[in-house]
């Protein structure tokens, strides 16, 4: 079921299973995008709450002398983010409007389905010419409550549509 933010219907009440229902869905999806940027913000005693032990990140762009491909889970994930921090210093992501928020219950009654949101990263320009920007969409696979996959698109600019 997809969950328009912005209304709420017969839809957004009906019961995702008999303890969730989709406005439960609909704050848990943004509550995972939420931990998510606030995790590549630094906040990394989260991973292990919200992402599954073989949790994968699939970069659409390579990211030069790191085989992203091969990130399993937190244990990777951390060290990856921590040294993408350290190399860009000042390094700020926020999301931009709200989260599209696709979670249902799954077989074993647990909320799976797919988040997704827009974003941009600032950070101060190494040589003191401004600010360096740019944007992506981030979509998050959730299963059990718990990020399993995302798949990340970065442009080298910010969204014209973004203030």
């Amino acid at each position: 079921m997809t969950v328009d933010l912005h209304t709420t219907n017969n839809s957004t009440t009906k019961a995702i299973n008999n303890t969730h229902t989709a406005t439960d869905a609909r704050q848990l999806g943004t509550k995972l995008f939420e931990d998510w940027t606030g995790m590549w913000n630094g906040d990394l005693d989260i991973a292990d709450r919200i992402l599954t032990p073989g949790f994968r990140v699939h970069f659409g762009n390579v990211i030069p002398d790191v085989d992203t491909d091969g990130l399993r889970g937190p244990a990777d994930l951390v060290p990856f983010i921590t040294a993408h921090r350290k190399a860009k210093p000042g390094l700020v992501y926020r999301m931009h409007g709200v989260a599209l928020v696709d979670i249902d219950a799954a077989a074993d009654g647990g909320p799976a389905g797919q988040v997704g949101c827009r974003w941009s990263a600032t950070r101060p320009d190494p040589d003191g010419a401004g600010v360096i920007t740019v944007s992506g969409v981030d979509i998050l696979a959730v299963a059990g409550g718990r990020i399993t996959d995302v798949w990340s698109v970065t442009g080298s600019r910010r969204f014209g549509t973004d203030v």
